[in-house]
């Protein structure tokens, strides 16, 4: 179930963009002091990105449909990974902010997992950008 869940590199520059939605789970990379799990932690629906304990390495773990989401939302960008030919996947990032265009990023990637994971990383560097 651990691979529904946004690598921590990504929910932390979710966080920095203002993410702020509950979450099932949450990343806690500080080291324990009292026996708190450390890694990837299901916790039940609830904001970690609040806290800061640790230089700020708690923070919410979102789904990836649920990072999708919050970007349509509040963004207006909507990425998708989607199959491409010959096995190989691709993703494509829709501005629904542009009547005319909409912004098209097709790689080839050779797992539906790499192409969701990277279209992420692309929609935090457009929106960083």
């Amino acid at each position: 179930m651990t691979k529904e869940f946004i690598p921590y590199e990504q929910a932390l520059a979710l966080k920095e963009l203002g993410f702020d939605e509950s979450c099932l789970a949450y990343y806690n990379n500080y080291k324990p002091k009292n026996n708190h799990p450390r890694g990837l932690v299901i916790s039940g629906n609830q904001d970690h990105n609040i806290e800061t304990e640790g230089d700020n390495l708690i923070c919410s773990a979102p789904l990836y449909q649920q990072a999708f989401r919050w970007f349509r939302e509040k963004y207006r960008l909507d990425g998708k990974p989607e199959y491409f030919l010959n096995n190989f996947y691709c993703f494509i990032i829709n501005d629904m902010k542009q009547e005319d265009t909409s912004r098209r990023l097709f790689t080839e990637f050779p797992s539906y997992e790499e192409a969701e994971l990277e279209c992420l990383k692309k929609l935090i560097k457009i929106v960083t950008h």
